[in-house]
Order: structure tokens, then C-alpha cells, then sequence
């Protein structure tokens, strides 16, 4: 979805929110929280939609997606919709409460802006708190009040480009965003790559005593549907799994079962715009944290033309995760989804301090980058942000040759010195040893010869 795409959904998302239309304008922020979630805009209108949907449990686990990120009196007013009879707040209100700067964001203070071609603005500016990263997205609001993602391309300029600034730094900025959307004198917030990919949607279940993971297990009655298929009757099990949620219409594993059989079944079946729409419907439902829920979107948004984003869930789910074989057959299950939609593979390369000094899934410009000692011989690195950090000598360079030509031409270099070194202490030891030799008869002994007048 471009930006100029999100910019109309979130209009259209606006008009029918004032119109008091909450079902169709939770349908488009939905849309746009897919494409979007980390915007506190999108987050905030989905709140107060839920709320007047009567879906006060997934409004309550919606609103903790907001902690810390707006001031505390607007935090409060928005627990506040969830108790009876609560006002419903103005648009102006709404709008207002992204104006205040949540304590610990980074937050950028943007005072110029100059088109640098159709997609690419340089802004200038100074960093009110937080550190910003070459790579982060910085998310901006339009003078529509539309939030973008804006990636930074660079900080610095083309000459001194730098990998971070920190709080109280001034700074040039190239982000890949069109110019008409950058306003001089609006803050722009970022979440690092790291902290973004940490963050995990959870949802309610519904049943606050029963883990998320167990919201789409199945009970008796659809034991048999799943079985169906599993054997390839998906036509059969439609039928039922419709009649289902006709009487459950909160049922988690319904939707996941539905969606599955939209995904999977034959051509008189299959609709993966259909199968999308349930299965976001089971991980608002408690599926956020079910693997299998998380797996069935990525493969739903896959099916639609989304992979990358589907890919974000499941990075999402496996940084959350900490028991030990989950994590690695997620991060299997991320390897697999990469290769089949040909997405590409991405190195991470962090220094002595852990921070993450650079990414990339161009091997070439990952050679440059160590050549140029950007990229430290000695740091270490991870493949597709999973498993553990390693050597770049024992990872990254044994599988492509030209990353493993740089160490053995460093071995090289370090065996050739050996060598030259060698080779001077021996001629060193040999010149000794000649003028040895040659004034060998010279000692205290020797007989000092005379000379007669």
C-alpha cells in the first residue's frame, strides 16, 4: 500500500468515525493498522470504535498498545471509555493528543524540508529525546493529520554519513517519503528496527485467565471440522464452520478453521481475500501469540499480495517468544517463508556494545561495508534478525565466497608478514655471524705486532 493509499483510507476512516459510523470506520483503520501498526493515530481511533461496538475487551488490549506513548491525562481518558455511559470524545481531541510527546519516545523536531527528487525529502532538525538510527522509519503526520512512515535513508550527509544522532544532536536527515507530506515544525517519532520487530499486537481472548495461545484451540464440536479438513473436504467443512459462527461469532478457532479453509480449499472454495479477513478476525480474538494463528496470517497476507508485511508478524512472534524450541521452529518457519516468497535474506551486524551498526541483504555492498572497515572484521552478526549473534568469520563469510576472500586475504597478509619477518632475522643473524668471522683474531690474546724505527 502506497502512501498516497493509506492517506485516502484514513480520510475515508475519519469521515464515516465523525459520521458516528464506528463498524465501517473500524473496518478501514483495521486496513490500515495491517499496513501501519505502530501509528498511535490509527491505534487511538480503533479504541474508541471497539468501545462503541460494545468489544470492550479488545478495546482494553488495543489501549495498552498506547502505554507510554501518550501523556497520562489522555491515557486516562481513554480508560475512561471503557467504563459505562463514558462520553465520547471530539474529533478535535482525538486529534490533539498526538501534539504531546510521550516521555521516552524519540522524538525529532523537523524545522526545514527540501525535496531531494519525487520520493525523497532531506530535512534538517534536532532530537528532542531517543537516539535515531540510519535504517529506523520515522513516522511524520501530514498537514491532513495523516500518519506516514517515512524510512531514513541516511543521517549525515552524502560525505560524513553517520549510523546514529542522539538526543540534543541537530541533524540532516534523508527519508524516502514524497515532500508535500513533511511539515516544517511537526515532530516526527521513530521506533528503532530492533524495538519495532520486539513489539508483539496482543489481543484478548476474551478469557483473561486463559493464555492468548489457547484461544484457538479446538473444542468438540469442531474437532470433526478440522478433521474434514485435513482429509480435503473443505467445501464440507465451510458449511459447518459458517454455521458455527453464526452462534459464536467471537470464536477464535472458527475464524482460524474458516480462514484455513478459504487459504487451502479448491477453486470453488478458495478466496484469500476471505481467508485474510477471518484470520485477523481469530488474532484480535486471543490468536496473537498462537503460532499457528500468527503463521496463517503471514500466509493469508502472503496469498493477498503482502508477504513482507505477513513477514513482520512472524518476526514480531518470534521475538516475543522465549521458550527454546518455539523460538527455533519459528525462526525456521521465517526461513522457509523468506525463500518461498522470495523475499530475500538480511544480515544484521552489531559492534562491541551490541547496538546494530549495520543491515543489509546486498552481499555486495556488505563487502564494501568491511572493506571500508564500516563493518569491523571482528564484529558479529545474525541472518534474518533470528538465532544467535556470530562471528562474521564463522557465519556470514562461509557462505558467500566473497566475504570469505577478505579473511583469507587478511591471513594472507598475516602469513607474509610472518614471512618478510623471518626472512630479516635471518639475514640479521647472518651478518652477525660474517663480522664475527671476519674479526674473530682480534681478541684480547692476540699478538700486537711491533714496529722498529
Amino acid at each position: 500500500m502506497t502512501n498516497e493509499e493509506a492517506k485516502e483510507l484514513y480520510i475515508s476512516a475519519i469521515e464515516a468515525f465523525e459520521a458516528k459510523d464506528y463498524e465501517n470506520a473500524l473496518s478501514v483503520f483495521d486496513q490500515l493498522d495491517a499496513e501501519r501498526p505502530n501509528s498511535r493515530h490509527v491505534t487511538y481511533h480503533r479504541v474508541i470504535c471497539l468501545t462503541k461496538l460494545g468489544r470492550k475487551h479488545e478495546a482494553k488490549s488495543n489501549l495498552e498498545k498506547l502505554e507510554g506513548k501518550l501523556n497520562a491525562e489522555k491515557t486516562a481518558e481513554l480508560k475512561s471509555l471503557l467504563e459505562p455511559d463514558a462520553p465520547e470524545p471530539s474529533l478535535s481531541e482525538t486529534d490533539s493528543s498526538f501534539a504531546q510527546d510521550a516521555d521516552g519516545d524519540n522524538v525529532l523536531i523537523i524545522e526545514s524540508a527540501f525535496p531531494k527528487s519525487l520520493d525523497e525529502t532531506t530535512i534538517t532538525g534536532h532530537i528532542k529525546s531517543g537516539t535515531f538510527r540510519t535504517g529506523d522509519s520515522l513516522t511524520i503526520v501530514t498537514s491532513e493529520g495523516m500518519p506516514i512512515v517515512a524510512p531514513i535513508a541516511r543521517i549525515g550527509t552524502a560525505e560524513t554519513p553517520l549510523k546514529m544522532a542522539r538526543a540534543g544532536q541537530k541533524v540532516i536527515m534523508l527519508l524516502q517519503v514524497e515532500p508535500n507530506y513533511v511539515v516544517p515544525g511537526s515532530s516526527a517519532t521513530s521506533i528503532s528496527q530492533e524495538e519495532s520487530y520486539a513489539e508483539t499486537m496482543v489481543a484478548g481472548s476474551g478469557n483473561d485467565s486463559a493464555p492468548p495461545s489457547t484461544a484457538s484451540q479446538l473444542d468438540g464440536g469442531l474437532l470433526e471440522v478440522d478433521r474434514q479438513i485435513r482429509g480435503g473436504d473443505h467445501a464440507g467443512a465451510l458449511g459447518k464452520l459458517q454455521a458455527h459462527i453464526a452462534d459464536n461469532p467471537e470464536s477464535c478457532a472458527a475464524h482460524r478453521l474458516l480462514a484455513k479453509v478459504y487459504l487451502e480449499g479448491g477453486d470453488a472454495v478458495r478466496d484469500p481475500a476471505k481467508a485474510l479477513e477471518h484470520v485477523r478476525k481469530a488474532y484480535e480474538l486471543g490468536g496473537a501469540d498462537d503460532p499457528v494463528v500468527v503463521d496463517l496470517l503471514a500466509q493469508a497476507m502472503a496469498a493477498n499480495g503482502e508477504a513482507k508485511h505477513g513477514l513482520r508478524f512472524l518476526e514480531r512472534l518470534y521475538t516475543s517468544t522465549t521458550e527454546f524450541a518455539a523460538k527455533g521452529a519459528l525462526g525456521q518457519r521465517i526461513i522457509d517463508f523468506r525463500t518461498r516468497y522470495e523475499l530475500g535474506h538480511i544480515w544484521e551486524f552489531s559492534d562491541s556494545y551490541g547496538d546494530v551498526i549495520f543491515e543489509s541483504g546486498d552481499i555486495q555492498e556488505i563487502v564494501r561495508a568491511i572493506k571500508s572497515d564500516t563493518v569491523p572484521k571482528t564484529s558479529l552478526c545474525k541472518k534474518d534478525r533470528i538465532g544467535e549473534w556470530r562471528k562474521v568469520e564463522e557465519s556470514i563469510a562461509r557462505e558467500h565466497e566473497a566475504i570469505g576472500a577478505l579473511f583469507e586475504n587478511a591471513k594472507g597478509g598475516s602469513k607474509s608478514s610472518m614471512l618478510m619477518y623471518i626472512i630479516i632475522a635471518l639475514l640479521a643473524a647472518i651478518i652477525v655471524a660474517v663480522l664475527m668471522m671476519n674479526f674473530g683474531g682480534a681478541g684480547p690474546e692476540a699478538e700486537i705486532p711491533t714496529v722498529t724505527p
